[in-house]
């Protein structure tokens, strides 16, 4: 498998009223092709998603981490672009997966996973066919362990490149 690299960079928010909020970011590879992540490991994070953008490239994403296994829901409130989104349980394994559209409006549908996960996955509508219910994605047992903490922590000493950019 193809080594991976955590880049501690800020990706901030543009546009929409929210105040800007800062993710890591990580690259990895899923499903064979890299990805480059923005982590949402916060309810502030979590809160804030992908609202207000007006792209997702090609290899782009949102990881959304939760501390324990549940019944996690997302809406497409005030995000303007299509997603695919896949609800992956503690082992790293596709549970469910979505093909959602934008909502600017209300009211806006809410999704679930039929079945607890622990990650909810959120890449560009173009990725949707490059991944299956039932498929595990290894790179995440590396990157994130389970923790109590709820927080993305960084890979073990020696399995990845780390680097920091400064947040000034």
């Amino acid at each position: 498998m193809k080594h991976f690299r955590v880049l501690l960079l800020l990706a901030l928010i543009a546009g929409g009223p929210a105040r800007a909020v800062e993710f890591a970011v990580v690259e990895l590879e899923l499903a064979g092709q890299d990805y480059r992540l923005e982590i949402a490991d916060t309810q502030e994070r979590r809160r804030q998603g992908l609202m207000f953008r007006d792209a997702l490239p090609p290899g782009r994403g949102m990881l959304f981490v939760y501390p324990v296994s549940g019944d996690y829901r997302i809406w497409m409130k005030n995000t303007r672009i299509p997603l695919a989104v896949l609800w992956i349980d503690g082992e790293a394994r596709i549970r469910h997966k979505a093909l959602l559209r934008p909502c600017l409006r209300d009211p806006c549908p809410v999704e679930a996973s039929p079945v607890p996960s622990r990650y909810i996955l959120e890449l560009p509508a173009s990725a949707w066919s490059d991944f299956a219910v039932g498929q595990r994605l290894p790179a995440l047992d590396a990157f994130i362990p389970p923790t109590d903490s709820g927080a993305a922590t960084a890979p073990p000493a020696g399995s990845a490149r780390s680097t920091a950019t400064p947040s000034d």
